[in-house]
């Protein structure tokens, strides 16, 4: 049988959480609990194929969170096509 692996190489048990992932998203609500995070914008995908998106700040975030974006999907479109 095939090794399940995240996309940055961690292996993955099936059937458990991405243990990098969860860390991850601690730590960001760990930082906007603490006032550190004014806007979030995310995109996900579920075991069962699914996805969703969310977006969310502070009145002045639009803008910055807009650039935050761009800059991710340029720099994740680089990582998926080398």
């Amino acid at each position: 049988m095939a090794e399940i692996r995240s996309i940055f190489g961690h292996p993955i048990i099936p059937g458990e959480p991405c243990k990098e992932l969860v860390a991850g998203l601690e730590d960001l609500l760990a930082k906007a609990k603490d006032g550190e995070i004014t806007g979030l914008a995310a995109g996900w995908v579920t075991r069962s194929g699914g996805f969703g998106t969310f977006w969310d700040g502070d009145a002045g975030t639009p803008v910055p969170l807009l650039v935050s974006v761009t800059a991710l999907y340029k720099r994740f479109t680089n990582f998926v096509i080398e």
